[in-house]
């Protein structure tokens, strides 16, 4: 197969504030998603607007990934206006990001839009029994493995397509006294794509059940769960598909830092395979250890229908860094990738950091709203220098010196 190269040559991006054009009419996923977050006590919820407008000037020597011999060089302007929102209050949360970014090619004399958006939110509508979650997000996705795959919008291969996601999953919370918790949610689900010669729409309709133990098992834990989920797709001639999975599980306290971990289940699913059919019973065995409040560490084998099933992650965070390394074995398809959060972005990345601080959620929340809003009005171009600040008094605070903790009347 011939290998395309390409080097490309990017001048200096500038940022500067500037209001947001308006979202284009076909941009519906996140219109669908903003009722669900309406129906509960907003008026108390902090609200963040920071509009932003991003020019860059590239140059490429091949714009079309094209093999050797074939390469063609093209300028490529890019002007991006966008807006990030942020809300939140004791019962709504809300992060959304949008952007356009307006390009035009001046060997080809193209232009295009293509427009991205990541945003997700959850809503408490009544008080720690009935929530709604919601996200939506467009972006580009290369829809070949075997065509030329772009890293961004300024290639012209014909491999790029938009790819539309949205889901939005009511559920119900209840506690059992001190024996038990269980949650009964339901997840509706819709991705779409303008490449519809080579991706199926589809619709899923999903319910999820679990029950597990309470605060009064110290020693050893349980937990058991039931999903199914149906997948729609437009395309006639490709069929519906019906998964659903029953699971047991245990975890049992060695030390107050070390658990062992096990469960066992049955799976099924219809849709095609070549090699043995998905169905089948599977087990699991492994530890999570948790030496100190910054660092856990989990592992596990097992065994499904396709053979080994291995899991290994690890997290750790200091005073200005997150650090996360995964391994997992496992079966997935594109729409499954299509529906994953693409990024962690700067407000999920300081909740993070100052989960250890903070464990309350609500007071955490509320916090790191109050430094994300300083961070992003300070237009630093780094977290470090954003939250680096002098104090009243002219000493120098440490760089994530905290703006006074809040308190409960917050």
């Amino acid at each position: 197969m011939a290998m395309a190269r390409s080097r490309t040559r990017q001048a200096p991006s500038a940022s500067i504030g500037s209001r947001g054009s308006p979202h284009p009419p076909w941009f519906l996923s996140l219109t669908a998603a903003l009722p669900a977050f309406f129906v509960c006590p907003v008026w108390a919820a902090k609200w963040d607007i920071v509009p932003r407008l991003t020019v860059q000037e590239s140059y490429t020597d091949n714009v079309g990934l094209a093999p050797e011999g074939f390469e063609r060089g093209e300028f490529v302007t890019q002007v991006r206006p966008g807006v990030s929102i942020r809300g939140g209050g004791p019962r709504l949360r809300l992060n959304a990001d949008y952007s356009a970014d307006l390009i035009y090619r001046s060997q080809q004399e193209s232009r295009e839009v293509r427009h991205r958006l990541n945003a997700d939110g959850r809503a408490e509508v009544l008080h720690q029994l009935f929530f709604v979650d919601a996200s939506a997000s467009v972006s580009q996705q290369n829809i070949s493995l075997t065509g030329p795959q772009a890293q961004s919008n300024i290639n012209t291969t014909g491999n790029l397509a938009d790819v539309s996601s949205f889901q939005v999953s009511p559920y119900l919370r209840h506690t059992f006294g001190a024996s038990a918790q269980g949650e009964a949610r339901y997840t509706y689900s819709r991705v779409t794509t303008d490449a519809t010669n080579s991706l199926s729409n589809s619709n899923s309709n999903r319910v999820d059940l679990r029950l597990s133990s309470g605060p009064a098992y110290k020693l050893y834990t349980w937990n058991l769960a039931y999903n199914r989920e149906v997948i729609s797709y437009a395309q006639s001639q490709q069929p519906d598909v019906t998964t659903q999975t029953i699971t047991a599980g245990g975890r049992r306290l060695i030390t107050p830092q070390l658990y062992l971990t096990s469960s066992i289940g049955y799976e099924d699913a219809d849709y095609l395979s070549i090699g043995e059919p998905p169905q089948g019973f599977f087990w699991n065995t492994g530890f999570e250890y948790t030496p100190t409040d910054r660092t856990r560490i989990a592992a596990s084998t097992g065994r499904r229908y396709f053979g080994k099933n291995n899991f290994f992650q690890f997290n750790h965070r200091t005073r200005l860094t997150v650090w996360t390394a995964g391994y997992s074995e496992g079966v997935t398809t594109t729409r499954t990738q299509f529906l994953l959060p693409s990024i962690m972005s700067t407000a999920d990345y300081i909740d993070t950091l100052f989960l250890t601080q903070f464990p309350d959620p609500v007071l955490r929340s509320g916090w790191c709203l109050r430094r994300w809003r300083w961070c992003s009005s300070s237009r630093a171009s780094t977290l470090r220098t954003c939250c680096s600040r002098r104090a009243d008094d002219g000493s120098v605070n440490s760089p994530f010196a905290a703006p006074p903790a809040p308190t409960s009347a917050d």
